[in-house]
């Protein structure tokens, strides 16, 4: 049994925490990185002592933005699980939030499933107790959920839904900002480029009356795919520069390696190759090497290993590409994991290796097949297509590769 001089060391020691990010600008909590580890002692001591929990489940929550946007997710879902097994019916509203987060870090490890139903448990809950906000919360939710499955219709729909319960309560301007930017993506999603500007437009505007630097330029790359999508190459560049400006002076590493990903896509797809590796060169960081994060260092060898096909650099682009597939499948990202496979088609069939490049296709093409409602695997789905028949007949296809 501790001790009652232990449980106030511990009781202070929450408090302090509990205090000083009260007392921080930046929502993201930028300043507490080097923090991390004690942070974490003063959650599990909490969480041990029964009087105490419900201190160490508000400090969980206080921290969601600092535990997302430091890609702590895998070290914290432990310690949310844990406050959610103490809820009880007397905790529906700290449940409820529990839920939401514990939800969107699962969202990050990829893991669909317990996703799904943290977020169904977060829905049945805000119904109970007729919460506007909490309704709406749990919408968007379940529409980021499904557009990152790339099931844009019902991404959308709840989005949709979202937006209608956050204008009947007092939504922040982040949320605002949330929903607008779903919405948005949702129509990116189906390549309706032209549908999606206004609402991510709208999801910019609400960002920039925050101090929420990490999500003001999220939206901003954001808008700037839109931009590209529509041809406005010029102005997605000012865009992802004007992101990469924010982030400059911050820790926010994961969110720098997006927007020199996003911008070398830009400048590949504009035939500035050198430009396009120095920028996927910055993306795949030190930290991005080592952070275990599979998604987003798939992305950087896919497209490091397309630059250095377009540069003709073969060997070297299929040893970046076999990498960037081996962690696409860790990582369950299908899509991805189809467009690299045809670009590594590409490259084994520029060393004259036809038959795996054919087998390579065929993989891709097969993956593509599952995905008939999203607009970038069907153009890959042509693409490739059309690539292998042309392989298969004895030719050599002659076009820049096309990178995510």
């Amino acid at each position: 049994m501790p001790t009652s001089v232990f449980q106030q060391s511990i009781a202070a020691n929450l408090h302090y925490w509990l205090a000083r990010i009260d007392g921080i600008v930046d929502p993201a909590l930028d300043e507490l990185g080097p923090e991390h580890d004690n942070l974490i002692r003063a959650v599990q001591f909490g969480l041990a002592l029964e009087p105490l929990w419900t201190d160490a489940a508000d400090l969980v929550l206080k921290l969601h933005y600092f535990v997302e946007y430091g890609g702590y997710w895998h070290a914290w879902i432990p310690m949310i699980e844990e406050a959610l097994a103490k809820c009880g019916e007397r905790e529906v509203g700290l449940e409820t939030r529990l839920l939401d987060q514990l939800g969107q870090l699962y969202r990050h490890e990829r893991n669909w499933q317990a996703a799904e139903a943290a977020h169904e448990r977060e829905l049945l809950l805000a119904e109970q107790i007729a919460c506007k906000s909490l309704l709406a919360q749990a919408n968007l939710n379940f529409s980021q959920l499904h557009w990152r499955k790339r099931e844009y219709e019902q991404a959308g729909g709840h989005a949709a839904t979202a937006l209608e319960y956050f204008e009947q309560s007092d939504a922040t301007e982040r949320q605002m900002g949330a929903v607008f930017t779903m919405i948005g993506l949702a129509d990116y999603g189906r390549g309706d480029y032209t549908a999606a500007m206004p609402a991510l437009e709208k999801a910019v505007a609400h960002f920039r009356r925050t101090d929420h630097t990490v999500l003001m330029a999220r939206s901003l790359i954001n808008l700037a795919l839109a931009q590209e999508g529509e041809g406005d190459r010029a102005q997605a560049l000012a865009s992802y520069l004007e992101a990469r400006a924010i982030l400059a002076d911050t820790r926010y590493e994961l969110d720098k390696s997006r927007v020199e990903l996003s911008l070398g896509t830009l400048m590949l797809n504009s035939g500035k190759v050198q430009e396009a590796e120095d920028a996927f060169s910055r993306a795949y960081s030190p930290y991005l090497r080592h952070s275990g994060l599979t998604f987003f260092q798939g992305l950087a060898t896919n497209n490091l290993g397309n630059v250095y096909l377009a540069q003709g650099r073969l060997a070297e682009a299929e040893a970046l590409l076999r990498e960037s597939i081996d962690l696409w499948r860790r990582a369950d990202g299908q899509v991805q994991l189809a467009n690299t496979l045809g670009t590594l088609a590409e490259t084994l069939g520029a060393q004259g290796r036809i038959d795996e490049a054919l087998a390579s296709y065929d993989e891709a093409l097969g993956v593509l097949a599952r995905f008939p409602n999203d607009n970038w695997a069907s153009y890959l789905l042509q693409k490739f297509d059309m690539a292998r028949s042309a392989l298969a007949a004895g030719q050599l296809p002659d076009e820049e590769p096309v990178t995510s």
